[in-house]
C-alpha cells in the first residue's frame, strides 16, 4: 500500500483529529492538532507531487494523486 493510499484510507479518522473534509479532494487542518508524523507524511506527498499543501492548511489531491488512487 502506498503512502497516498494509506492517507486516503484513513480520511474517516482524520475528522476526529482536527481535520475537516471539504470535498472529495480537499482536507482542511482546522485545529493545528495534527500529529507531526501525519504532517511530515503530507509534506512528503506534496514534495512527490501527489498532493498540494497550502499555507492556509488546505490539502488537495493533484492530478497525479487522483491517478494514483
Amino acid at each position: 500500500m502506498t503512502d497516498l493510499v494509506k492517507i486516503l484510507a484513513s480520511i474517516k479518522s482524520l475528522t476526529k483529529k482536527g481535520f475537516t473534509i471539504i470535498n472529495a479532494r480537499t482536507i482542511s487542518i482546522d485545529s493545528g492538532i495534527a500529529a507531526r508524523e501525519l504532517e511530515l507524511l503530507m509534506l512528503g506527498l506534496d514534495a512527490k507531487g501527489y498532493i498540494s499543501v497550502t499555507s492556509a492548511g488546505m490539502v488537495s489531491l493533484t492530478r497525479k494523486g487522483m491517478e494514483a488512487i
